[in-house]
């Protein structure tokens, strides 16, 4: 996976840039629309995004490894993987046992590779 020049973490002003964009997984291909950048309570920085699929619901993915490329968000994970994380619903703020149980999955998911499907 190839990054623009002017990439760099997703910051909250790439917010407004990104919402309502794309999410494009490794692959290349169109996981979902970006909904909205979830901060950190501590530091303000966006560290998930919502990710709305069309008739299946909502997920969430780690910034950790994603840029911006224009209005899209490309992040380092495939749609399966994506749509098979842990369920959180639509949320706009993840406890801390939620946000360790998704860390946790895509861990595991980046330890097993990005081919895996």
């Amino acid at each position: 996976m190839m990054q623009n020049s002017d990439s760099s973490t997703i910051t909250v002003e790439d917010a407004r840039l990104l919402r309502g964009g794309q999410v494009i997984g490794v692959d290349g291909d169109v996981i979902g629309v970006i909904g909205s950048l979830l901060l950190d309570p501590i530091t303000a920085s966006p560290h998930w995004v919502t990710v709305d699929f069309d008739d299946a619901g909502y997920a969430l993915v780690p910034l950790t490894g994603a840029y911006r490329d224009g209005q899209s968000l490309r992040v380092p994970f495939t749609g399966a993987q994506v749509s098979a994380a842990p369920e959180r619903g639509h949320v706009d703020a993840l406890t801390p046992d939620d946000e360790q149980v998704l860390r946790n999955y895509y861990v595991q998911v980046r330890a097993r590779g990005t081919d895996q499907r």
